[in-house]
């Protein structure tokens, strides 16, 4: 039987490089026939047969996007000119199947069902997954297998210009607000981002929010305007974040700002003289304990006191800002994310803040386990 490689590239692609082989069918078929089970429909719901050989394959994807497939394969002839393909054993697409493949010729392709317009896209969570190739005609030879999130890219030989190594993380950088302002109306949020392929996206997020209040998308400039009066007055938390052609991204630092924009109260003339308040909150970890050894989810439990008043309250793991609030104490849940806070020792700190802007905090330890 004879064998011929297949290769996952991974610029705009998923990562790691796989070598396997597959050669699909041994006998002829005559091609664009349903099989048993398949309906005409872009997906074959269960298992597909076997005859023709099929070949599993596991990879890793570096950021969660649309990945268009590119399939490279010769065919016999203008009938037999197909192949599934499933992702973590999910339904089998038909790719190919089109006459207009040219017989005896390795061709790039990518849609499905005979219809060109109809391309393989698919949406790709970040991690791992198994990818299934399965001979559906006689005499189909698949050679290469790309996953491009570049949609722009169409591989021509063998695929090159569209493939790379590229594992280096973009740099991204806050460059406004700076740390430590003080924020009224309307201001510039901006950042630097820079990388050897090329910024694809600058996400903006607030307080740790699990979506970006701001995304900007090609060559920049990374800033936007951004109306403060919808937050509350306080402190905030602003990170932005650079995602580059290959999917690799990066973090900014934690910039701390506080929204001021409540109108400021006159105060009343007196005859004696107020003593500046140079006393900071006092903050207390109760839940979990230092030291403690904590997985999965992990209660965490935070009171504070001031001599005049807790204006807020934040909760950090290492230099990440989980939480926060405007009272002086917070009660919740953390649930542990193990590729952002992996395994072994971790730093839990707590903030609190008073009107004067005195900080108060208390820092313990915990080991996390898998």
């Amino acid at each position: 039987m004879t064998r011929t490689n297949l290769h996952i590239f991974h610029k705009r692609c998923l990562s790691g490089i796989v070598t396997a082989s597959l050669l699909l069918g041994l006998v002829a078929m005559p091609g664009g026939l349903l099989r048993p089970g398949e309906a005409a429909a872009a997906c074959l719901a269960t298992a597909p047969p076997t005859t023709y050989g099929q070949v599993k394959q596991p990879i890793t994807a570096s950021a969660n996007a649309t990945y268009r497939l590119w399939s490279r394969v010769k065919v016999p002839d203008t009938t037999a000119n197909s192949y599934y393909f499933q992702i973590d054993g999910g339904c089998a697409y038909n790719v190919g199947d089109a006459a207009a493949i040219p017989a005896n010729t390795w061709t790039w392709i990518n849609y499905q069902d005979g219809n060109t317009g109809s391309v393989t896209d698919f949406v790709i969570s970040t991690g791992s997954h198994n990818l299934t190739y399965t001979g559906r005609e006689a005499g189909v030879v698949l050679d290469k297998i790309m996953l491009v999130a570049d949609l722009g890219c169409v591989p021509t030989g063998d695929g090159s210009n569209c493939a790379s190594t590229d594992q280096t993380s973009p740099n991204i950088t806050l460059t406004a607000p700076t740390n430590g302002a003080t924020v009224t109306g309307t201001t510039t949020v901006a950042a630097d981002a820079s990388d050897a392929s090329g910024v694809k996206q600058v996400d903006y997020y607030l307080d740790n929010g699990l979506s970006p209040i701001k995304s900007i998308t090609g060559a920049g400039p990374y800033s936007f305007s951004w109306d403060t009066t919808q937050l509350a007055d306080g402190m905030h938390g602003l990170q932005a974040k650079a995602t580059d052609m290959a999917g690799n991204t990066a973090l900014s630092g934690l910039t701390t700002i506080t929204v001021s924009n409540a109108a400021a109260t006159p105060t009343p003339p007196s005859s004696t003289s107020s003593l500046t308040d140079t006393t900071p909150p006092v903050v207390k970890i109760s839940r979990p304990v230092d030291g403690a050894t904590v997985s999965r989810k992990v209660p965490i439990t935070v009171d504070s006191t001031d001599n005049t008043a807790v204006t807020r309250l934040e909760v950090y793991i290492d230099q990440t800002l989980l939480t926060s609030t405007q009272s002086n104490s917070l009660s919740f849940t953390w649930s542990i994310n193990t590729r952002k806070f992996p395994p072994g020792v971790h730093t839990i700190t707590a903030k609190a803040y008073d009107a004067a802007n005195n900080v108060g905090l208390q820092s313990i330890k915990v080991t996390v386990q898998k």
